[in-house]
This record gives C-alpha cells, sequence and structure tokens, in this order.
C-alpha cells in the first residue's frame, strides 16, 4: 500500500504497529487505548477477530459439554447468549458495551451456531433438536438481516450449507473444477481483494467510458486472483505440510523418522 500513490491508498495505509491487531486477532480497540498502534491492516481483518473469538468459545464448550453433546449445547448457549443480550440492548440501550458484544460475538452468534449444526448433520445426521436450533438459527439470521437483499443472501448461504450437510445430489456442483480452485485460493483471495484489489482501480483517471471500468474491474479481479494463486502455491502449502511435519514431530518425538513421514 506504501509504494502505490492513490487517494485510496493513502487513505487506508497503516504503519508496522497495524501488524499487532492483524496477527493477534485482538481488536485494534486495545492496541489503540494502551500503546497508540494502527488499526488492521487491512479493515476486513475485523472477521477473523470474531473467527478466532469463536474459536476460544468453542474450546470452552467443549470442555464443558464433552464431544457427544458439543453441538447442540454449544449451538444452545450461542443462541440463548445472543437472545439475552440482544433482549437486554433493546430494552436499557447502551447499557451493554460494544466491547462486551464483540467478545461475546452477539452479531455473528446465530451463524456460528448454525456452522456447528451443520457440521453435526454432516457427520451423525439431524434429530429434531438440530433441526430446532436450526430453525432458531435461521430465524435470527432473518431477523437481524438489515434489508430484503441480505435476507435473500442470507437464506440462499443457508441452503447451500444445507445441501452439504445432507449430501443432496444438487451439492455435487460445487465439486465443480473451477468452484474447487476458487475454493482452494479463497482465503487468499480474502487476504487480499479489498486493499489491493480497490488500489488497482482507485488508479484508474475519472471520466473514461464505461467499458474502461468493467475492463478494469476484470483485470483487477483476475489479477487478485492469480496473486491468490501464488500465496496458495508457495505459502499455504508449504506452510501447512511444514507444521503437520512439525506437528508429528512434537506429538511423537521418539518415533522413527520413517514412521513420521508415514
Amino acid at each position: 500500500m506504501h509504494l502505490i500513490d492513490s487517494a485510496y491508498s493513502g487513505a487506508v495505509r497503516t504503519d508496522f504497529s497495524g501488524f499487532a491487531a492483524s496477527l493477534s486477532f485482538v481488536p485494534p480497540v486495545f492496541w489503540r487505548s494502551y500503546f497508540g498502534f494502527d488499526g488492521y491492516i487491512d479493515g476486513v481483518y475485523w472477521t477473523l477477530t470474531c473467527e478466532v473469538l469463536f474459536y476460544l468459545w468453542a474450546a470452552v464448550f467443549f470442555a464443558i459439554f464433552g464431544p457427544c453433546r458439543f453441538a447442540e449445547r454449544a449451538a444452545l448457549a450461542l443462541l440463548a447468549g445472543q437472545s439475552v443480550l440482544l433482549a437486554a440492548d433493546f430494552i436499557f440501550p447502551d447499557l451493554v458495551l460494544l466491547q462486551l458484544n464483540m467478545l461475546l460475538l452477539v452479531g455473528y452468534a446465530h451463524l456460528f451456531a448454525a456452522g456447528v449444526l451443520f457440521a453435526r448433520v454432516y457427520s451423525h445426521g439431524a434429530c429434531a433438536r438440530t433441526l430446532a436450533l436450526l430453525g432458531a438459527s435461521f430465524a435470527m439470521a432473518l431477523g437481524m438481516a438489515q434489508n430484503a437483499g441480505e435476507a435473500a443472501i442470507l437464506t440462499l448461504i443457508y441452503l447451500i450449507v444445507a445441501a452439504c450437510a445432507w449430501r443432496l445430489p444438487a451439492a455435487r456442483l460445487l465439486g465443480w473444477r473451477p468452484l474447487s480452485w476458487i475454493g482452494l485460493v479463497s482465503y487468499s483471495v480474502y487476504l487480499l481483494h479489498n486493499n489491493i484489489g480497490i488500489t488497482l482501480l482507485s488508479l484508474l483517471p475519472p471520466g473514461l467510458p464505461d467499458a474502461a471500468y468493467y475492463a478494469g474491474a476484470a483485470g483487477a479481479l483476475g489479477g487478485v486472483l492469480l496473486l491468490a494463486w501464488g500465496m496458495f502455491t508457495w505459502v499455504e502449502t508449504p506452510s501447512q505440510a511444514f507444521a503437520r511435519r512439525l506437528t508429528v514431530r512434537l506429538r511423537h518425538p521418539r518415533e522413527p523418522e520413517k514412521l513420521r513421514h508415514g
């Protein structure tokens, strides 16, 4: 972002201190309040903080509920806690601190609950309790949607994931090779698309024909996809392989080298 000079890149640049929030997944408000650090390197990284917070809550729920009842009880805890805090905020506005809402995933608990439940359906099938909790999650999603368009997108997402969870024939469409490839590089696309993609578009001068902007958008998307493929091939895949080897060595330090690689 520091190498490209445009109005957009200049507005979103952060210093190296921005890596504190981006790598630790601790919200930027903490780093700003106590150390004066920048925010995220990229504004979309706030979603990673929500994801990591969910993993922490999932670990707590797993320790409390155990593996057998984890999915249903974790989903129930997420939905119940979300409902209580939303009701409290409705009755007593500004009573619950914004930081507490973020920590307890108030805005997204229903979606994490749905993910846990769909995983349960995929691996063990569905029962009446699972279906009831999925219905509650979906109802919460529609109730919290900002408009009809968002509600439609959420409905489509629930239907697609449900098709995968129940192993319906329609889900086989997701195995189409181009879609599978996009799925492989999707995390790298997520990391790159916002700042880099918009910065490339911001370099286009005003006053060009509409076709030029459409072509620029297609070119920026293509460039981001190529960068994402490179990151997946030369960064993600080798890093995952190294992490797997390291995990095996840490778990079985005395096993022969042949068994480790096997």
